[in-house]
């Protein structure tokens, strides 16, 4: 759904470098319903079921398929290993991209390996040194409650600042709020990063207890620095207010509820320990009635994809 939503707002054309191979669980009937749903535009082509005989048994299309009728021209599948059949063998681990990838595709698409690469800073080089200058970097990444399915999950702040520090345009960045059961059909429920509240979160950024995902859609502008090592925003935020020092908060801030209640107990430590303890027991109740919908503080929800 998102990358026909992304058809239909940018159609595509070209070369797409896929890193590693992808699972399509959608039948070529049900991405002709999405296209009309988004407005996008389908190339007509050969339909070719799923290479493994059991998608195949539910009628879903090969990943040459979808991509031919999303409108490219090249399909180059990029992995470490071939035990998918692939076209290309890169372990993105390492430093150096492969001159004969360098600049070469309108899209690199990444649904679900950056957090299985281990030297993540190698892994961003490479898919940004791969794209063609005015193409597309897409992204799908775990954010939370995904343990063990790589090695990391990442939040939403590393895209907006490698890409944003490296010179790309970041035209998109959604949370992907996933259903607790069957991910990969059900709808996903998106909300608009880019567009959130600010502030939207406290510093541990806490959602609720479901699976969230990041999407982002990054433009090479032509004039980029793969190898940018970023500073997280935030952070960057806080220095300049403070003489380029990190901004050092200790106890409760003075003007605030809480702050003007533990100094007027200072002088009672019995007083003073049953306001601490009052304090913690609120912010306990209504952490767990905000749980309920924090979720909106990931952004404007755009729907159910």
């Amino acid at each position: 759904m998102l990358l026909v939503e992304e058809a239909s707002q940018r159609p595509f054309h070209g070369a797409i470098a896929t890193l590693g191979r992808m699972d399509i669980h959608f039948s070529r009937v049900e991405v002709e319903q999405a296209a009309h749903r988004f407005g996008a535009k389908l190339i007509d082509c050969e339909t070719r079921l799923n290479e493994d005989p059991q998608l195949a048994a539910r009628g879903w299309i090969s990943d040459s398929t979808f991509f031919q009728l999303l409108g490219f021209q090249e399909i180059i599948r990029i992995d470490a290993s071939n035990y998918e059949g692939v076209d290309e063998i890169l372990d993105l681990n390492t430093a150096e991209t492969p001159p004969g990838l360098r600049q070469r595709f309108d899209v690199v698409l990444d649904f679900g390996t950056l957090e299985h690469v281990f030297h993540v800073p190698h892994c961003l080089a490479h898919i940004a040194r791969m794209a063609k200058p005015g193409g597309r970097i897409v992204q799908l990444t775990p954010s939370s409650n995904c343990v063990d399915h790589g090695f990391y999950g990442v939040s939403p702040t590393l895209f907006v600042d490698y890409y944003g520090q490296a010179g790309f345009e970041l035209q998109k960045l959604y949370l992907c709020r996933l259903p607790r059961t069957g991910i990969e059909r059900k709808p996903w429920r998106i909300h608009d990063y880019l567009n959130r509240p600010t502030p939207c979160w406290s510093d541990l950024g806490r959602l609720d207890g479901s699976i969230y995902f990041s999407y982002v859609v990054a433009r090479h502008p032509g004039d980029i620095r793969p190898e940018t090592i970023p500073q997280q925003s935030a952070y960057l935020k806080k220095w300049g207010v403070a003489g380029n020092q990190p901004e050092q908060i200790q106890g409760e801030p003075a003007g605030s509820k809480a702050g003007r209640l533990l100094a007027v107990t200072a002088r009672w430590p019995m007083l003073n320990r049953l306001a601490r303890l009052l304090i913690v027991s609120w912010r306990t109740l209504r952490n767990r009635i905000e749980d309920r919908g924090i979720a909106a503080a990931a952004g404007p929800c755009l729907g159910r994809y």
